[in-house]
């Protein structure tokens, strides 16, 4: 292979057949990785996948929530501390809204958010999160 080829996928998984939009992914545990993302409704998903250190994924999803049943837009994930996560996105009005939930390191989500916050009330497009310390994030 010359310098710069790019060699062909190892493996590939159609997590949702829908047209889906502005997807992010975080390393969980192990081999599982979790991916917030808009689904072909805008509603707000999180799902959890199996990919191996030799890049073969696994066949089906692990789990998933819909954080968000109108619109979750724009999503950004972070980890918090042990099995918690927290999501940003952008809701209905554009309303920023920060929810939270329970991502076991198996994959397994809990049935619903554990918690949410407007965090603004005005127009918030496209958030984005860093994690600073285990109970703040920026």
């Amino acid at each position: 292979m010359a310098y710069g080829d790019i060699s062909p996928p190892e493996d590939t998984l159609e997590f949702d057949l829908t047209n889906i939009t502005h997807p992010d992914m975080i390393h969980v545990s192990g081999d599982v990785y979790a991916i917030a993302y808009s689904d072909a409704d805008s509603d707000g998903r999180v799902i959890t996948i199996d990919i191996a250190a030799d890049g073969q994924i696994g066949a089906t999803v692990i789990d998933s929530l819909e954080f968000d049943t109108v619109n979750g837009r724009y999503p950004s994930i972070v980890h918090i501390i042990g099995d918690i996560y927290a999501i940003a996105y952008s809701s209905v009005d554009s309303v920023g809204v920060i929810v939270t939930v329970e991502i076991t390191t198996a994959g397994q989500i809990s049935a619903a958010v554990e918690d949410t916050l407007e965090f603004e009330s005005g127009k918030c497009y496209i958030p984005d999160m860093i994690r600073l310390s285990s109970n703040m994030v920026a």
